[in-house]
């Protein structure tokens, strides 16, 4: 079977009335209080315990096995064919209180990772910062941050900005390869699946018979007023996109068809190399990046103002960064 991952957010998490305050900075293999999304990377055992009755009950409500009476006015997750709007409301990303401010993500690197991942998890931070105005600062005493962490749930994250603590981003067994950390800290930066857009059906057709049972619910449809796209057209190369073959019953069987382009070819889909020009698009446009500027990473090369030589127009707001590791020397020389 082919596993992806799943993003929950606070209103999953208040059905099963989930403990939300974990510390996970002082308790990095305790029992998990709360799952942050981002769900997939291996099969869960049949273990007892928090993380895993949220698993198997979203599993099961997704499925339409169990009711929710948890939550007063909520509907339960169903899957019903074509009807897939009997599900629990979920925020859209251009929520306010969904943006980390300024852009800047506070983070903190658990003890448990080898030198290796930490610098790919410090790489994959560096692509994002490199393509859009988004900061990654290791967390001194911010009080809202993430914390990269091995949970039983394998790859997990929250879909942007928490707030009131800590936050995790699980990297588990299978997850610490590059493309798969930058997919996850586009959830952590706001984004969900590509797939559930209000959109989807004019791009990809789901094959509800080749998806693994009680792994409906991830291919549900948001509504319209659940996600802002901001203008973005449907981006089959988004890194956040699922493959072809994601919860599939077999490794050949599609659950998600891209539809054919004009030359009658079939987009690829579930890219996990690199952001696409969508994604950094919407990213630009989410947290308002100025129209020009850029980051420089590379040992050396040139920033230059718009358009030169020539001149630019009067209030134009740009913004460069140079990255450097600490205790390096940064040297600029103007021509």
């Amino acid at each position: 079977v082919f596993w992806g991952d799943i993003a929950l957010d606070d209103e999953d998490l208040s059905i099963f009335q989930i403990d939300r305050t974990i510390d996970l900075t002082q308790n990095p293999f305790g029992n998990l209080g709360h799952t942050t999304g981002g769900l997939g990377g291996h099969a869960m055992s049949k273990k007892r315990g928090a993380l895993y009755q949220l698993i198997d009950r979203i599993r099961r409500i997704g499925f339409g096995l169990e009711q929710n009476n948890t939550v007063k006015g909520k509907v339960p997750l169903q899957f019903s064919g074509q009807n897939e709007k009997n599900r629990v409301p979920r925020a859209a990303t251009s929520r306010t209180e969904r943006i980390w401010p300024g852009g800047v993500i506070p983070y903190v690197i658990g003890g448990n990772f080898t030198g290796r991942q930490r610098a790919m998890f410090k790489q994959a931070m560096r692509h994002w910062e490199k393509h859009t105005c988004v900061t990654f600062i290791e967390r001194s005493d911010e009080e809202s941050y993430i914390v990269f962490t091995y949970r039983p749930c394998g790859c997990c994250s929250y879909v942007g900005r928490r707030g009131n603590g800590p936050q995790a981003i699980s990297i588990g067994k299978n997850c610490d390869k590059f493309g798969i950390v930058v997919h996850e800290l586009g959830h952590v930066i706001g984004f969900w699946h590509e797939h559930t857009r209000p959109d989807r059906d004019n791009h990809v057709t789901i094959i509800r018979e080749n998806i693994q049972p009680g792994q409906e619910y991830n291919f549900l449809k948001m509504e319209p007023g659940e996600v802002n796209s901001l203008g973005e057209r449907y981006d089959f190369d988004s890194i956040m996109h699922y493959a072809r073959n994601t919860f599939s019953r077999g490794m050949f069987l599609d659950t998600i068809l891209p539809s054919r382009d004009d030359n009658g070819i079939r987009p690829a889909i579930g890219q996990r190399t690199r952001l696409s020009k969508g994604d950094i698009a919407q990213a630009r446009k989410l947290y308002r990046c100025p129209a020009c500027g850029e980051t420089l990473q590379e040992s050396n090369g040139n920033l230059s103002s718009p358009g030169f030589p020539n001149g630019y127009p009067s209030y134009t707001h740009c913004i460069w960064r140079v990255s450097v590791t600490p205790g390096e020397k940064v040297v600029f020389s103007l021509c």
